[in-house]
């Protein structure tokens, strides 16, 4: 009992950020399959129902609410999707879960709500939504583990993981719109890098098999979100550089064997492109990458989806990193190379603001990255820096939480039938913090939220 008690003192912020994560998870979530949720969910039932990749039986079943997830493909006379399926196999657990206990008398809520918005039962969407909540804690906790091992105290790890989920999109992602693929993929990215640096730093020689279940995770994180696929590039340079200079534990088997398990899974992507779309380079929706990106002051400073507008804790997360401790110089040269290849890659897209979005969701899955970057600030040996970091980071999770709530309310009464405009505004970060400060809109808070978020409104979410 005395190692229980220490241990649990040991990780006491550990345990009082999840507890705080959770709280704000269960406040906000919404247990529906909602937008681009839909063409996810076709894939996790396509797998957990049919055990295939056919898109004919899901495309059905959603009839109209199937507006753009699934087209048949006039080639190849089969169903497309240019969303990514990994999602599908990550949410696995809670579908065939779900499965059992749709046979439940107590699982019987409201049917046909639940039908008329999402075409399957309430504990689908419930358990999967439970899932997510359960992931984004890992995330926390994993990248909390890693800080621990680079040499970060407990609080600066705990606290910079939760005020970095209250400051970007993940919280939205998690709860609000939990069957995106945003906080799937946060949660698998941020296993992989976890992983990795893990065995970089490992004080032993390690098995080949450690690598290639590194690469796995890799090559599934990349099924979730095709961009991150990315993240690889650095990780293998960097474990190319030691296993070159014969140092860190390092072999040339071990980084073939990570190529070997990021191999394994990322084929499917090609090939499943070409069995759908005729082509291994082409989607559904036509939707490819331009050449340069052109969009890159937008994508971080745009007052329509600016990464740094809305979630201005990402910009400390990067300053971290750039100013960290010498002696990680490899964790800091691989972190800001994930984020560098994600930005770069997303600001080439013509649709680099992710159409309806909660800031820009797009690069939720820098999560990890950017948390280290924060504990790194607050683990600075100047203790008045360390305290004003302490404060800006809370402030910064404030803002962000402020803004959520902001952009929530500037969504339902910004519609013209609800009497406060006769246009609906863009939704810049100025409109939807002056629409909901000027005048203050706190008293619409409550009646929004009684309706549509949080466990009390779990049995019959408004859409």
């Amino acid at each position: 009992n005395g190692g229980v008690l220490a241990t649990l003192k040991h990780h006491l912020p550990l345990i009082l950020c999840e507890i705080a994560l959770l709280l704000s998870l269960l406040v906000l979530d919404r247990p529906l399959i909602r937008g681009d949720a839909v063409a996810y969910f076709m894939w996790t039932a396509s797998i957990g129902y049919d055990f295939d990749m056919d898109l004919e039986n899901q495309a059905e079943q959603f009839g109209e609410l199937n507006t753009y997830m699934a087209i048949r493909n006039p080639q190849t006379g089969r169903y497309g999707s240019a969303f990514a399926w990994g999602q599908g196999i990550v949410l696995q657990p809670a579908f065939q879960v779900a499965r059992l206990l749709n046979l439940l008398p107590t699982m019987r809520v409201n049917d046909d709500w639940f039908y008329a918005l999402q075409r399957f039962p309430y504990a689908f969407s419930l358990l999967a939504m439970l899932q997510v909540n359960v992931m984004t804690m890992l995330s926390l906790a994993l990248v909390y583990t890693l800080a621990r091992r680079l040499g970060i105290a407990a609080l600066p790890a705990a606290w910079a993981g939760l005020m970095t989920a209250w400051g970007t999109p993940l919280l939205y992602y998690s709860s609000i719109q939990p069957l995106y693929a945003h906080a799937a993929a946060t949660f698998v990215h941020t296993g992989a890098l976890v992983l990795f640096l893990f065995n970089l730093t490992a004080q032993r020689p390690l098995s080949w098999w450690r690598w290639l279940s590194n690469g796995l995770v890799f090559g599934l994180a990349a099924l979730v979100r095709w961009q991150l696929a990315l993240s690889i590039i650095p990780c293998g340079a960097v474990l190319l550089y030691f296993v070159i200079k014969k140092e860190r534990h390092t072999t040339w088997s071990g980084l073939v064997a990570l190529g070997l398990g990021f191999a394994a899974l990322v084929w499917h992507i090609p090939y499943t492109f070409n069995w759908m779309f005729g082509s291994p380079f082409s989607t559904a929706m036509g939707e490819g990458f331009v050449s340069t990106p052109r969009f890159l002051w937008e994508l971080l400073f745009s007052n329509y989806r600016g990464f740094f507008l809305w979630s201005p804790i990402a910009l400390l997360g990067v300053v971290g990193l750039l100013i960290g401790p010498r002696r990680h110089w490899e964790t800091r040269l691989i972190l800001l190379s994930v984020i560098i290849a994600q930005v770069l890659i997303n600001a080439g897209v013509e649709t680099w603001s992710g159409g309806e979005s909660f800031g820009l969701r797009r690069l939720t899955e820098l999560y990890p990255a950017l948390v280290l970057g924060v504990a790194m600030i607050l683990s600075v040996g100047y203790t008045s820096v360390r305290r004003a970091g302490y404060v800006l980071t809370g402030v910064l999770a404030l803002y962000g939480i402020v803004l959520l709530f902001a952009a929530l309310i500037f969504s339902y009464f910004t519609l013209p039938e609800m009497g406060y405009v006769s246009k609906q505004p863009v939704d810049t970060v100025t409109n939807v913090l002056t629409f909901f400060f000027s005048p203050p809109k706190f008293d619409l808070i409550w009646p929004m939220m009684e309706h549509h978020f949080g466990w009390w409104a779990w049995s019959m979410p408004g859409p």
